[in-house]
């Protein structure tokens, strides 16, 4: 939803000129929405008994993190630069589908190679919890 309203802003703000910069925080942001549109909440039943509280745990926050992204970065939609916010997200979009291919292949990887390779995946694991915004 957030991705769809951020092409339609920066559709509309062609005709309408110029739109402030966002700020470091607005672009984490609209990274981190990118990076968690597709995030699927993860069936339970497919996990053991004892997993299944952690799981749901994961779950849980994807979910919230997702619900205090959107609710920063909506009212900022109408003033801030859209083009900048659509290549944020679009780039977290990327970058978590970086992450989900290369994790399995990371762990492979001779220690010194592991950090390079998990860059994606860190920046991704940030946004489950998005302790970057002010709320």
């Amino acid at each position: 939803m957030v991705l769809k309203s951020l092409v339609t802003v920066v559709l509309a703000s062609i005709h309408v000129g110029f739109s402030p910069m966002p700020s470091d925080t607005d672009l984490r942001a609209a990274f981190c929405l990118g990076a968690l549109k597709d995030v699927q909440p993860i069936p339970l039943e497919s996990f053991p008994e004892q997993f299944k509280d952690d799981v749901g745990r994961l779950n849980n926050q994807v979910a919230v993190s997702r619900e205090r992204l959107q609710a920063y970065l909506l009212p900022k939609l109408e003033y801030l630069d859209p083009a900048a916010l659509a290549v944020a997200a679009e780039q977290g979009r990327r970058a978590a589908q970086r992450a989900e291919a290369q994790a399995g292949q990371c762990l492979n990887k001779p220690n010194g190679e592991i950090t390079e390779c998990m860059r994606d995946n860190l920046q991704v694991s940030d946004c489950r919890e998005a302790k970057f915004l002010p709320f």
